[in-house]
């Protein structure tokens, strides 16, 4: 019986060269080299792997697909597949691909041909290979005697190349590791593309934070033999192959430096002979680290970082596994720290030496967040075991630092944090302590950087250095004139005292990009000034009106949401709740953006015809400042609400608000976010001066002669914002 495969796929293949193009096919694998990435191949299986597109793999060509399995437990299927193919009645086709892994291992290659009118899944072809940790070709040839495909357009071929699956008894499905596929080809076999030089180097090409005794590995170009390794700590005498830097010929490709000098560059490259030429190799270089490094670390014997610290200490990395037992010291951080139900604090300075997208990841137990420069980038605080979590890529520069910080809580049980970071030129690797450093710079940016709609009157914070007496501050819109300020600059804005971490720059222009920088100052220390690192920030492109981030569940204090949006509670004829009746307050999963949204429960039932909230502005009363010109709201609703019909009014404190209905009257039933844009024409038409509007209110239902059936439903409203026209 033939297996039924999910995913769309096509692939094939088998040991063996042959060189011959039979029936005069041509290829129908498209991207099989993956040098233009990794459409339109397919995944099959969709847990425990990840495909990638990777260089200098020594198969074919640029660039090879390499499927990384991770967790081969975690899934039935890994593979991937291609769909699209046609076969032709008598003709040959020549099948074939390249691979090897990262260990020797089974793969399976095959086709399928599906026919919807039996229905069933044919496989005409299929083969086992064997995997090496050297690259092998496969070629095979298959004869197609039965129908053609093209004349049964609704019948599909799919081709597929899999490691792991149901059907298939295939040795090696249980490992984790890397496998590397490249020139595939169905039809007729591709020419192979020249992999001669050496690629992928470790270390890779321009990285500081390397070990001092140090093993060079890269990838050896296909049908080398042989490496010539040149190494050392001069450029021309590596590049001109000077004979004090010649370390060959090596069989691996591998060499083990010793004792290298640390903060000093070191440059090799390899030519590789493969027995009849020698293609030369590109030249890399690599930094060793410095001595010492790593990040402040606070230790509380709490689970809230309340209080002063038990213990203040530097910790070279964070890399803890301090297991599940009893004893202080060992299995906590030191012998005055609980074993349990204890919170740690590390914050410092992130060292980027190549440009590149960065991704962080955190694995705990229990409870951890990171910010980057102020970014809560990684927050999982409620984790009751251990987990893992990664940020989202973040472009990163060359040359710069960066303010981070990693809080955690231990809880009980198992004790474990551990902090990594990886990148196009990285894999995922413990942060090294050459890239981290003590928080002697001013850290924690509010906004944080690089952050985007900023509101126009922000006022700019910062945590302080820890040698720090006072701060000076720079501020403008020019990058390159803040970083290289001095305090006769323009941009120099003053002093600030320690304790007086902040700076108001005053009204902020429209959409526009600052930068700003603080240096610490104590001149008591040798080391002082500690210049800032370059932050950057960009306005907001409207004015807001209320976005229901700034609403808490204190109530006490007057910051719930429903104490500002005042609903029906008390009010005749208004059937609005705003809020749960429980915190949280806010609704804080069906959000447009950020992290709440406004619910508004109506109930036009009964007696009730209408449901309404209303807004008493204290800012933002100015509808006419910066040429706004529309309103902007954004509703989602549910397809079980009542279609009421759906308005805002605005009024002045004297006077009649005047309303604005929702074109569509069955808008409440919709579960997209929808936008809603009025011109505030349409108020200034009726008589609202728009320079101070004092109020704004949003309902469902009949505000007229209560004469319309009611209903009732739940709404969410969020980001009010005025725009230009």
């Amino acid at each position: 019986m033939s297996p039924k495969l999910i995913s769309l796929a096509s692939l094939a293949f088998v040991i063996g060269f042959c060189g011959s193009m039979a029936g005069g096919q041509e290829n129908q694998i498209v991207g099989g080299e993956f040098d233009d990435g990794l459409a339109p191949w397919n995944s099959y299986g969709a847990a425990g792997f990840t495909l990638n597109i990777v260089q200098g793999a020594g198969l074919s060509g640029k660039n090879a697909l390499v499927i990384d399995v991770a967790d081969a437990e975690a899934t039935a299927s890994i593979g991937v597949a291609q769909g699209g193919l046609s076969l032709v009645q008598g003709e040959t086709y020549q099948i074939g691909f390249t691979a090897k892994a990262e260990q020797d291992r089974e793969m399976v290659a095959l086709f399928q041909i599906y026919n919807p009118a039996i229905p069933q899944w044919l496989t005409p072809w299929e083969e086992t290979v064997q995997l090496t940790t050297s690259p092998q070709s496969f070629n095979f040839e298959y004869l197609h005697e039965s129908e053609t495909t093209t004349e049964h357009p609704d019948w599909s071929v799919d081709f597929y190349l899999i490691l792991k699956g149901t059907w298939w008894n295939i040795d090696g499905a249980d490992l984790n590791g890397k496998v590397w596929i490249d020139r595939v080809y169905f039809g007729a076999e591709t020419p192979r593309q020249s992999v001669g030089a050496a690629t992928d180097p470790d270390p890779a090409d321009g990285v500081k934070f390397v070990d001092p005794d140090v093993t060079l590995r890269w990838t050896a170009g296909f049908g080398t033999k042989f490496h010539h390794l040149y190494f050392g700590d001069n450029s021309a005498d590596v590049e001109a192959g000077a004979a004090g830097t010649y370390k060959g010929p090596l069989v691996d490709p591998r060499f083990a430096a010793s004792e290298l000098e640390r903060e000093r560059t070191y440059y090799w490259r390899v030519d590789e002979f493969d027995g009849a030429n020698t293609h030369e190799g590109d030249l890399w270089s690599f930094m060793v680290a410095k001595e010492g490094g790593g990040l402040k670390a606070e230790y509380f014997n709490n689970v809230t970082l309340a209080g002063g610290p038990v213990l203040v200490r530097v910790d070279p990395e964070i890399d803890f596994d301090w297991g599940n037992g009893d004893v202080p010291g060992e299995n906590s951080p030191a012998a005055d720290i609980n074993v349990d139900n204890f919170s740690a604090r590390w914050s410092g300075e992130l060292e980027i030496d190549l440009t590149d997208a960065y991704t962080f990841h955190v694995t705990a137990n229990n409870g951890f967040r990171l910010w980057l420069d102020g970014a809560l980038i990684i927050d999982l605080w409620n984790n009751p075991a251990t987990s893992s979590l990664a940020s989202e890529p973040i472009e990163l520069t060359g040359g710069t630092s960066h303010s981070i910080r990693m809080e955690y809580v231990e809880d009980t049980g198992a004790a474990i944090a551990q902090l990594y970071w990886e990148s196009s030129t990285r894999e995922m690797q413990i942060i090294p302590q050459a890239a981290l450093s003590l928080p002697i710079r001013a850290n924690s940016p509010s906004p944080p950087g690089g952050a985007t709609g900023v509101p126009m009157d922000q006022v700019l914070t910062w945590g302080a250095g820890d040698f720090a007496v006072s701060h000076d501050v720079y501020f403008g819109t020019d990058a390159e004139a803040v970083a290289n300020a001095t305090q006769t600059s323009p941009e120099f804005k003053g002093t600030r005292a320690l304790g007086n971490e902040s700076y108001d720059p005053g009204p902020l222009g429209w959409g526009v990009t600052y930068y700003w920088r603080v240096d610490e100052v104590n001149d008591a220390h040798a080391d002082s000034p500690w210049i800032g690192n370059l932050w950057n920030f960009t306005t907001v492109d409207y004015v807001l009106v209320d976005d229901f981030e700034s609403y808490t569940d204190d109530d006490a204090a007057g910051q719930a949401i429903w104490q500002h949006w005042i609903d029906g509670f008390g009010i005749a004829n208004n059937g609005a709740q705003v809020g749960y009746l429980l915190p949280p307050y806010a609704e804080q999963t069906i959000v447009h953006s950020g992290a709440q949204s406004m619910p508004l429960l109506y109930d036009n039932t009964g007696d009730v015809t209408n449901s309404e909230a209303e807004l008493t502005l204290t800012t933002q009363r100015d509808w006419t400042e910066q040429g706004v010109g529309v309103l902007s709201l954004w509703f989602r609703g549910d397809p079980a609400n009542a279609a009421e019909p759906m308005y805002l009014s605005v009024s002045n404190a004297n006077g009649s608000p005047v309303m604005a209905v929702y074109e569509d009257p069955t808008a409440a039933t919709t579960d997209d976010w929808t936008e809603w844009v009025v011109p505030l024409q349409t108020f200034a038409d009726q008589g609202i001066n728009l320079r101070n509007v004092d109020k704004i209110a949003i309902g469902l239902g009949d505000k007229g002669d209560g004469t319309a059936a009611g209903g009732s439903g739940t709404m969410y409203f969020d980001d009010i914002r005025l725009y230009r026209l």
